[in-house]
């Protein structure tokens, strides 16, 4: 259930709070875009939910009543990887907007939850293409270590050996893949992005760039913003860039996102970490669409 404005101290208070970050938006693209934007999707882990960080009760609270003050507006989307995706879905809940988590290699609703879903992906993962992919990156890569699969996460993490470069590694890493004699790989998996530490690899056809092309579908140009900080989001980015939509990244964000952002034409990063940075494009984008409304 959302949280009531009533239960919030001064609901007038947090909107001349929105109006001020939003005559303050430092960046005029989004003061540009921001009457267009008609849903906000944002990753949840790193945007919505700070890692290793408990939930943001006074961000939870403010966006919940700043949803009830935009409603009808502007729409806010929530995905995830499954790692936080309880988490991630009782915040949601709590703020009344819809979350999308990956389970296996599907994207699903908040509704269609089922602990089943992802667990043969789960076995592919762990019993075979980890050990597979570990074996042949360490015959190329003397240094190469092992990879890093967390509990309950449909990626895997190969980090980068001190002596390589992370264009190269990441090539090798694709190319092993996709013309490795084993097909299983080339079948299901592929390199989802880098940072300066990893290179990620996860299963074709899943996650957030899925959700992502299903929402825009039918939707005006240029009326979706996306919000996110890393690799596992520059399919969604690309996606909400292709559809002429605004990609915001915190300053925090990996290296390889702020990369991809600075060469897209709507691509800004948002000199806010996390959360802060979150809030922030959000009161700009609501305050827009309600001045924009009564004009």
């Amino acid at each position: 259930m959302a949280v009531s404005i009533k239960s919030v101290p001064s609901a007038i208070r947090l909107h001349r709070e929105m109006a001020s970050l939003y005559r303050g938006t430092v960046d005029e693209r989004i003061m540009a875009g921001a009457p267009d934007i008609k849903l906000i999707v944002t990753d949840g882990d790193g945007c919505m939910l700070p890692l290793g960080s408990l939930p943001d009760r006074k961000l939870v609270k403010k966006l919940s009543v700043a949803m009830r003050l935009g409603m009808g507006y502007t729409d806010l989307a929530l995905v995830t990887a499954n790692s936080y995706g309880s988490e991630c879905v009782r915040l949601a809940s709590k703020i009344g907007i819809t979350a999308y988590f990956e389970m296996g290699n599907k994207m699903l609703h908040e509704g269609e939850v089922s602990l089943r879903v992802g667990a043969d992906d789960m076995e592919f993962l762990r019993m075979h293409a980890r050990p597979v992919l570990d074996r042949l990156l360490l015959s190329e890569f003397p240094e190469y270590t092992r990879s890093i699969l967390p509990q309950g996460v449909t990626a895997m993490s190969c980090p980068i050996p001190a002596s390589v470069d992370v264009t190269h590694f990441s090539s090798r890493v694709e190319g092993i893949i996709a013309n490795g004699a084993d097909r299983s790989l080339s079948d299901k998996l592929l390199v989802s992005g880098s940072s300066d530490r990893f290179v990620y690899v996860t299963f074709k056809g899943s996650g957030k760039a899925e959700v992502l092309e299903g929402l825009l579908r039918g939707r005006e140009r240029g009326s979706v913003m996306y919000v996110g900080d890393g690799a596992a989001d520059i399919p969604a980015f690309k996606a909400v860039a292709g559809h002429g939509g605004l990609c915001i990244a915190p300053e925090n964000a990996e290296p390889e996102v702020k990369r991809l952002l600075q060469g897209l034409e709507t691509g800004i990063v948002y000199p806010k970490a996390d959360t802060e940075c979150l809030w922030e494009v959000i009161s700009a984008v609501i305050t827009a669409r309600m001045r924009a409304a009564r004009q």
